[in-house]
């Protein structure tokens, strides 16, 4: 049985899904310490002009909390300014009106949270779920974790009857030379090295294959994304 366990971000880039794409199980991370400025919280999208950061303010003391306990901040509409970028952005795109626009409106102003795991949890799903994946997700806060980064990983591991981790390569740098502890808890560990993925519309400036997934939904059908992967 093959697992993905990561953090949850904001509109992920499409690795993310194809992470996702590769599992039985995926597990959703949150229940370890938020990261100023990283993906939980902020993503790219790309117009004309060039590459731009979308970004929800959180909480100002959310760099001393677990992902799953940060607080998104309201004091600015930033939900208006995010879907007036991506109009910028994305307004001549072919799936604009008729995919991206009516799923963030939902994601945006329907979606009634102030946690940012929980949002971010909620847009994943939902991608995956519309692109077919069928997958089955878990939350690490329904776990018994350990204490040590490795073996709180490896309990996880266990507790889902994982036989195969797969991996971003950043993992690398997580694991710090302890890949002997998956060998004997007879668990495979595969790290995926992500391809470049393809980037829509030649009159855009610069080429970033870590462009958020709202990228691809502006040029593509949601149910076509398991062939770009």
């Amino acid at each position: 049985m093959k697992c993905v366990v990561l953090q949850s971000n904001y509109f992920p880039w499409r690795g993310y899904f194809d992470l996702i794409s590769k599992a039985d199980v995926f597990v959703f991370y949150d229940e370890v310490k938020y990261t100023k400025n990283d993906w939980r919280n902020r993503n790219q999208v790309l117009s004309e002009k060039g590459a731009h950061w979308i970004t929800i303010p959180i909480s100002s003391d959310s760099v001393h909390k677990k992902i799953s306990e940060v607080t998104l901040d309201y004091d600015l509409d930033w939900r208006k300014s995010h879907q007036s970028l991506l109009q910028f952005c994305y307004r001549k795109s072919p799936m604009y009106k008729n995919q991206l626009r009516p799923l963030t409106d939902h994601i945006l102003f329907e979606k009634k949270t102030d946690n940012l795991s929980e949002l971010n949890k909620y847009i994943i799903q939902l991608i995956s779920n519309e692109a077919g994946f069928n997958k089955k997700f878990l939350d690490s806060a329904d776990f018994n974790l350990s204490n040590g980064k490795v073996n709180r990983l490896l309990g996880v591991l266990k507790e889902v009857g994982a036989t195969t981790y797969i991996s971003g390569p950043a993992a690398k740098n997580y694991l710090n030379g302890q890949e002997v502890a998956f060998l004997d808890a007879n668990i495979d560990l595969c790290y995926y090295e992500y391809p470049d993925y393809q980037q829509y519309s030649s009159d855009r400036l610069g080429y970033n294959k870590y462009l958020s997934i709202l990228d691809f939904l502006a040029f593509k059908d949601i149910k076509s994304l398991k062939d770009y992967l």
